[in-house]
């Protein structure tokens, strides 16, 4: 059991379930390489997404100290967006976090691009 899961009253537990049900089903499989900036302390640590929603992520911590209601700045490549540690399993290594700015979570599908599938190469004879 993880330092976050504390029992709440009953009429609140089952709307948190069904709601955290539902992100679950939203849920996929997605192993994506971040570099996490604790905004607290000003650490750094490389970590690894396990599974990721529309609003926030499974992390592998590989080895990093978290805790909840740490504020971090997740950055893959140049982009960023800010998330929040909601709960640290305590001996699986594992992370859950919430984003913060859901419109620069990057691991979204970004819509194909109807142009680079219509892109016809034409070539010149020299």
């Amino acid at each position: 059991m993880s330092v976050t899961h504390l029992p709440f009253n009953d009429e609140s537990s089952e709307l948190k379930l069904e709601h955290f049900h539902k992100l679950r089903e939203e849920r996929r499989p997605v192993a994506i390489p971040l570099k996490v900036n604790f905004l607290n302390s000003g650490r750094t640590a490389h970590v690894c997404t396990l599974d990721v929603s529309p609003t926030g992520a499974r992390l592998h911590s590989a080895g990093h100290r978290f805790r909840p209601g740490d504020v971090i700045l997740l950055q893959r490549r140049v982009q960023r967006a800010h998330a929040r540690v909601v709960w640290v399993g305590e001996q699986s290594h594992q992370v859950g976090i919430e984003c913060l700015e859901v419109d620069k979570v990057f691991w979204q599908e970004q819509p194909k691009s109807t142009r680079s599938r219509d892109f016809t190469p034409s070539f010149r004879l020299l």
